[in-house]
């Protein structure tokens, strides 16, 4: 990873091939995706914004060129949305870059999840004047449907209908969660290459100390309000996104206090295998996020770790 990271910042032709080079197989390879959404974030947080913007624009030319020679409509879509998550990533890097704080990082990305479900919702209406998740829910029944019969996951009209319109009812928040975790995850990754080449051991400490501040967390009460009294779409597509945010914050609270308490790292090991078995875990960490704004877990053992106020004498 030192040495492809090093390959990267050694010149703008590399960063864009080693972008467009993950990103072909990414599409189908999430993991990949964010690999190569973590070049132009990495070109970014350390050579700066024109230099990042350089090589999303030369990642564009390049997949632009690969779409017209394939002229496959499905091939142009993906490389279109490849090209607008590069942009992405890089205007949420100069923002990582500003204020070296992941907190800021996600909450940066979590705004253009906001920014996005805004538009989609405003794009459904303008469109067609319905909520997204009705035209979600033609959708599914066009291109999902046959696929899930064929499952045998339902076994009448009435449990199809009812599965399709809890997947309809998801689909927004759902695709907006998937762009923010891409734009998180390789902003992650991208400083953690930049911390390897340049500050060893910097990453820890900043992941250990991301902290998304009290706003958002009384941003997630009125979110949490509004959708049980309105139960409307948009804010539990902007709850989803919230929660997403919280989620990272509790995951940097459990390898903070991993550290601080000595703990034996294998115990991490346990809750990422746990993440990838027990979806339920997620939600869990997320909780443990939004009570951190609350109570600062972290300072608080700090504090008596150190024998500081409240403390050990």
């Amino acid at each position: 990873m030192k040495a492809l990271a090093g390959w990267v910042l050694a010149g703008r032709l590399n960063a864009v091939s080693v972008a467009c080079g993950f990103a072909l197989p990414g599409m189908l390879l999430p993991p990949l995706l964010v690999l190569s959404m973590a070049v132009p974030a990495l070109v970014g947080l350390r050579q700066g914004a024109r230099a990042g913007l350089m090589v999303v624009l030369g990642g564009g030319f390049v997949m632009t060129a690969l779409a017209i020679a394939f002229a496959h409509l499905g091939f142009m879509a993906q490389a279109l949305v490849i090209v607008a998550l590069w942009l992405l990533v890089w205007a949420v890097s100069q923002v990582y870059r500003s204020y070296a704080s992941a907190g800021m990082m996600a909450v940066a990305a979590g705004g253009i999840g906001f920014l996005l479900i805004g538009l989609i919702y405003v794009a459904a209406y303008l469109w067609k004047g319905m909520e997204p998740r009705i035209i979600w829910f033609v959708l599914l029944e066009v291109f999902a449907q046959p696929v899930l019969e064929q499952t045998g996951l339902t076994q009448s009209e009435a449990e199809m209908e009812s599965l399709l319109t809890t997947m309809a009812v998801l689909m927004t928040g759902g695709v907006v969660n998937a762009v923010c975790l891409l734009i998180i995850l390789s902003l992650l990754l991208a400083r953690w290459w930049q911390a390897m080449l340049f500050n060893p051991g910097g990453f820890r400490a900043e992941f250990h100390g991301l902290k998304l501040g009290r706003f958002a967390a009384w941003l997630m009460v009125g979110l949490l309000a509004a959708t049980l009294v309105w139960r409307s779409g948009i804010t539990l597509d902007l709850l989803f996104v919230a929660w997403l945010l919280f989620f990272f914050q509790g995951l940097a609270v459990a390898h903070s206090l991993t550290a601080q308490t000595g703990t034996h790292p294998f115990w991490l090991v346990i809750l990422y295998v746990l993440m990838a078995l027990l979806p339920y875990t997620i939600p869990v960490l997320s909780a443990l996020g939004f009570a951190e704004s609350w109570f600062n877990t972290r300072e608080l053992i700090r504090k008596r770790m150190a024998g500081g106020p409240g403390g050990k004498d």
